[in-house]
């Protein structure tokens, strides 16, 4: 496991157990150094690829630590988002802003420099759900406000796979989702799958405390020479016209054994997966701990669930039981069975 952000100029790298094996890179600039760490992920041939976001670089090296290589952020500049190597051995780049903004483009490793390949259209990838309401502040007879996400709201997810394709879910109705992988060569649907659900009600108390927070955070100084000292002005927000019931999921994401685990919230607003196969059947949805709300999904393994936890400094690891134990020691969900839960969290400190 590789964690890059927050080290300052170095990557660290951990046994699976969480024990430090090594650090990689240094302080500076030039060949193997970093300013501003961003992302690390792997590359090719079990490369380790590591953004520098201040030299717009990316340092290439090898699991033994050794630097490789490096090669500018080409597509910095060009609106470039969420990444991934295929195992065609290209870079699949989502691009988020610009006049290319929602295509796909691709880049290939050529005489040692990464070099633009070709684009995907806008409309392989799902139009933006996200539904927004008005927040206004009422100061001295004007009234000052703007738009913001409403909470729970359905929204469209996306993400790009390794085999030239891109996964898209959708909320259908009440009760129901989409789950549709395309390919990105071809534009052609390569599955589809529509997954009825039990809708989870948010309590009053739930609604109520999320207006309260998004007041606070959109509230506004008051200062005037009549009122004195400032003041502190929140806008009105309604709670009731927020929605009922949790949203069909929250994310998606993709496992080393090409698994769709759909991230939904239960009743009581518990954290719950629904657990696909790669030809689409359902799997079942395994029991999470109730802390896992607190938890950011990095990357999912055949055994194993690597997740960030929110407000700290620790990447924490949740083993994943088999199916069952006729299928112990066959990896996750090597069968057809019920997936049992991501137990025994283990935790890598950051510090």
């Amino acid at each position: 496991m590789v964690d890059g952000p927050g080290w300052g100029g170095e990557i660290r790298v951990f046994e699976a157990d969480g024990s430090f094996v090594r650090a990689v890179g240094r302080w500076g600039e030039g060949r193997g150094g970093f300013r501003d760490i961003g992302d690390a992920f792997a590359g090719p041939g079990e490369e380790i690829w590591v953004e520098d976001r201040s030299t717009r670089r990316y340092e290439v090296f090898d699991t033994a630590g050794s630097w490789v290589s490096s090669h500018p952020f080409v597509f910095g500049e060009s609106g470039g988002g969420p990444r991934v190597w295929t195992r065609q051995g290209l870079m699949a780049v989502r691009q988020e802003f610009g006049d290319a903004a929602d295509s796909v483009r691709f880049y290939e490793l050529a005489g040692g420099e990464l070099m633009p390949t070709r684009r995907m259209a806008a409309s392989v990838w799902p139009q933006s759900s996200k539904q927004t309401f008005a927040v206004v502040v009422s100061l001295s007879g004007l009234q000052l406000g703007h738009r913001a996400p409403i909470p729970y709201a359905p929204e469209n997810r996306a993400i790009l796979g390794s085999e030239l394709d891109l996964w898209m879910a959708f909320q259908i109705g009440r009760d129901r989702y989409h789950i549709r992988r395309t390919s990105l060569e071809t534009g052609d649907d390569l599955l589809s799958v529509t997954h009825r659900y039990e809708p989870a009600a948010i309590s009053e108390s739930v609604r109520k405390a999320k207006a309260d927070s998004l007041a606070d955070r959109h509230a506004v100084w008051s200062v005037s020479e009549r009122s004195g000292p400032a003041v502190r002005v929140r806008p009105e927000i309604d709670w009731k016209t927020f929605p009922l019931h949790y949203p069909a999921f929250q994310s998606i994401h993709l496992s080393a054994g090409g698994e769709v685990w759909v991230r939904r919230l239960l009743a009581g607003g518990v954290v719950g997966f629904d657990v696909f196969a790669p030809d689409g059947r359902y799997l079942g949805q395994p029991a999470v701990p109730r802390n896992f709300a607190r938890m950011y999904v990095q990357v999912i393994t055949r055994s194993s669930i690597y997740a960030v936890e929110a407000g700290s400094r620790h990447v924490v690891r949740f083993d994943v039981s088999g199916a069952g134990e006729d299928r112990a020691g066959e990896g996750f969900l090597s069968g057809c069975g019920r997936p049992a839960a991501p137990a025994s969290p283990r935790y890598y400190s950051r510090e």
